[in-house]
């Protein structure tokens, strides 16, 4: 075993990385193969991105009514780049997140090695590569693989930077926030942490830490630079990021008690957008108006049930192990060390778990894979426990045969047993979860977000695309239609019966779906979906069977 904290690899160890790695990425490939049918709800938005930045379209969204601000750029840069080889948004988002799903693994087994020991980092890296959770996330087209990868990176390259504070570990520590950064502003967090970390963590003079933070700052600064450059000079003012202006405004309406068709889609009888949704971003930032009290007062309200959330999702969702896997964290956070440099990089990974509740702070809507973050630090604890609990098995089977030498092996291979069944049942108990979440016991705030998706939004979408109209615009509660359709998307809005035919008539689409399931969202379409839209320019084309009711398509239209 390398002693705690030691820097160099063992050949040992680089073989099994990569090997652990290779076998994650073939079993994450294989899910995206047998598991999605359609794509997530935010994915629509970085796919689409995507293909319009390779068609030269610019940064533009499903709803082109100006550039996309609320998504920032790297995954829907990697998108586009996948999808010069895949001819396909959807997959290339998949392969992205399939590629760093399994990726992440690398730091996060290099954490474990340098927080606890060599085989920690070794068990982290099976843990983690059989995951069922951190399989299916990776099989998603969401942001949050690409991030975690950077994540990890950049809390890795920070544990390097102590003891010695060479210069590589600094500029890489800020390199890699900054990219992660570039897939969700929150990681900024991690900057001030180790900022700190850096300053406070007594080796080396005062002058030396200040020229590290400096290092540190600069290629995190110089990363993110070209994007908030561009984003300032396109909403007319500095802005860092424009993700938290959306969250303030949504937490802002959620705590009104407004209905979510009027929070996202609300029409005035003027026919004036007035919801966070049926209006460009840029729109949307400049009508906000930010209160420090009424941030405050969301903080303090959000943060408290998010918080809530979180360690009851940890500890009693079968999603992610429950009981099972908090046993493991509890083992591995109280194991035992006397090396300094080691217990200074225990220290940081539980201030990062900690600030990985700030962003959850200005969150109304909590989703599982909100959790993935705080995995980061998790795991390789939960790595390190799994070597303890073998380490005390061993050591009662060999008190219980009085240390005779001939039953050592014996012992060791027990114990070793034992604890490898222990993590079996950990990996059990997330996999019937993934392969019932319509059934299982589930907690009743939890939202789960990686499912498999339905065939009917491929369906109708098909069914549109064959129409073979020119830069259709179709008029939905939901933007995966339309995706699948190939055209742009335009809310249908919230407001009464008359109101809405008329600013559907101003909106002027190519096709309008409806759905029985958003009777509940927007005031008519449950009239709609029963006795038609009650206008000649409507004509029904389409209707398809759904779980949940049925889907129409009709086709309106213009000028007549």
């Amino acid at each position: 075993m390398r002693p705690e904290g030691s820097l160099r690899w063992s050949s040992r160890f680089a073989s099994a990385l990569i090997g652990i790695v290779t076998a994650a990425l073939l079993l994450r490939t294989v899910w995206v193969h047998y598991w999605p049918i359609s794509i997530e709800s935010e994915g629509v938005y970085y796919a689409r991105i995507a293909e319009n930045l390779l068609s030269g379209r610019g940064y533009v969204a499903m709803r082109e009514v100006g550039k996309q601000f609320l998504y920032p750029p790297l995954y829907p840069i990697f998108i586009a780049l996948f999808s010069i080889f895949t001819s396909n948004s959807e997959l290339a988002g998949r392969l992205v997140s399939a590629t760093f799903g399994s990726l992440w693994i690398v730091p996060l087994m290099l954490i474990a090695r340098n927080a606890f020991d060599e085989v920690s980092g070794l068990v982290t890296g099976i843990l983690v590569a059989l995951s069922p959770a951190a399989i299916a996330i990776s099989g998603t087209v969401q942001s949050e693989p690409l991030y975690l990868a950077w994540q990890a990176t950049g809390i890795y390259f920070a544990l390097r930077v102590w003891p010695d504070r060479a210069k590589a570990p600094c500029y890489l520590a800020g390199l890699s926030f900054g990219l992660a950064y570039l897939v969700r502003p929150e990681a900024v967090i991690y900057v001030t942490l180790t900022a700190l970390f850096i300053l406070l963590s007594g080796r080396g003079g005062l002058s030396l830490r200040f020229i590290s933070v400096a290092r540190f700052a600069l290629a995190f600064a110089l990363t993110i630079l070209p994007y908030v450059t561009w984003l300032s000079i396109q909403t007319g003012g500095l802005r860092l990021e424009a993700k938290s202006i959306s969250n303030y405004a949504e937490a802002r309406a959620w705590a009104q008690h407004l209905p979510p068709g009027e929070i996202f889609f609300a029409v005035d009888p003027q026919l004036k957008n007035v919801g966070l949704s049926n209006q460009s971003d840029l729109a949307m930032m400049h009508q906000t108006k930010l209160s420090t009290r009424a941030m405050f007062w969301l903080a303090l309200h959000n943060g408290e049930d998010n918080i809530r959330r979180v360690f009851s999702l940890l500890l009693k969702a079968r999603l992610f192990g429950g009981v099972f896997f908090v046993l493991l964290v509890g083992m591995g956070a109280f194991s035992h060390s006397s090396d300094r440099d080691a217990l200074v990089r225990r220290s940081y990974l539980f201030a990062a778990f900690l600030l990985a509740f700030v962003p959850l702070l200005s969150l109304h809507a909590f989703h599982d894979r909100f959790i993935f973050p705080f995995l980061t630090v998790l795991f390789p604890i939960a790595g390190s426990g799994l070597v303890r609990l073998f380490e005390v098995l061993k050591a009662i089977l060999v008190t219980l045969t009085t240390g005779a030498p001939r039953y050592a092996i014996a012992c060791t291979i027990l114990a070793a047993g034992l604890a490898a069944g222990y993590a079996a049942t950990c990996l059990v108990v997330e996999s019937h979860s993934f392969l019932h979440l319509e059934t299982d016991l589930r907690l009743p705030e939890q939202d789960i977000t990686i499912q498999r998706g339905e065939r009917v939004v491929r369906t109708v979408g098909q069914t549109i695309r064959d129409f073979n109209v020119t830069h259709a615009l179709v008029m939905e509660g939901e933007p995966i239609i339309a995706f699948y359709a190939g055209a742009s998307d335009w809310p249908l809005p919230y407001c009464g019966e008359e109101t809405a035919l008329r600013y559907i008539a101003k909106t002027n689409p190519d096709f309008i779906v409806l759905r029985s399931r958003n009777a509940d969202v927007f005031p008519y379409v449950g009239q709609w979906v029963s006795s038609g839209i009650p206008d000649k320019r409507a004509e029904l084309v389409s209707t398809v069977g759904s779980p949940d009711g049925k889907v129409l398509v009709y086709r309106w239209h213009k000028g007549n």
